[in-house]
């Protein structure tokens, strides 16, 4: 038997790439950045707010690949229930997510968010693989959750105790952190602790073996505080600041 020789493929050319509009979005094919994770289309969701059934549609339209829940401050502020893991899996299911939890760190115990897990991931079974403990403790000695006197320090300290224990019942898990507040590539604006120690780098040293996925925050605020709502310029502009961003933090880790 005899096969043909194979041919070389060839390449149509396509002229020269066209001028990019001013507010356009422009995509240079030809240039490789790398993978990209699928979990980067993520969001913040939790019990104060409630997707009802209008909505659901678009959400799934969305492509969202990754439901952290609860996000923002309100688990700093209240204990999840097992009736609400029970909600927030079912939600990440209806919409093709990866659920991740956040456990209370501020006023919270390591015996609730033990059990948390053990409900999660022994009783119902769900292998729930992304956790993380607190939300932006960079801001609880000024923030509503308010821990008088709370510094990189302790948060180092607590961080650790939480996760060893959650690592106990559950080896297999995912920790997720520090989640501090407005990371940018300008290393001195970061969050300062009382003492001037910046929240991330502090974390990293202590508890850098113990963290499998490192998250910061970064809010796009609008140049207008009258109007919250930013104009597409402003959206346009946050993305290029991550591209100084992710190789900051990247080296930095």
């Amino acid at each position: 038997a005899c096969t043909a020789a194979p041919v070389a493929p060839t390449l149509a050319p396509v002229g020269t790439a066209p001028e990019p509009k001013p507010g356009a979005l422009f995509i240079d094919a030809a240039r490789a950045l790398g993978p990209i994770s699928p979990y980067v289309f993520g969001t913040n969701y939790g019990p104060w707010t409630f997707l009802n059934a209008g909505a659901r549609p678009k959400a799934k339209e969305a492509g969202l690949t990754l439901l952290r829940y609860p996000g923002g401050n309100w688990g700093d502020l209240n204990d999840l229930m097992e009736y609400q893991i029970d909600e927030a899996v079912a939600l990440a299911r209806e919409l093709g997510a990866e659920p991740l939890i956040s456990v209370r760190l501020a006023n919270g115990s390591i015996e609730n968010a033990v059990n948390l897990l053990k409900y999660a991931n022994q009783t119902r079974k769900y292998n729930i693989k992304y956790w993380s403990i607190g939300n932006e403790p960079s801001l609880y000695a000024q923030g509503s959750a308010l821990v008088e006197g709370y510094d990189t320090s302790l948060y180092n300290q607590d961080w650790r105790q939480f996760a060893e224990a959650l690592r106990a019942v559950d080896p297999t898990i995912k920790l997720v952190g520090p989640d501090t507040h407005q990371f940018t590539a300008n290393f001195l604006s970061n969050p300062k602790d009382l003492n001037g120690k910046d929240w991330l780098q502090e974390f990293l040293k202590v508890n850098g073996d113990l963290v499998d996925g490192v998250a910061v925050h970064r809010y796009p605020f609008p140049k207008d505080l009258q109007n919250p709502i930013p104009t597409k310029a402003e959206l346009l502009a946050s993305s290029q600041e991550w591209d100084q961003i992710i190789p900051a933090l990247r080296k930095l880790i």
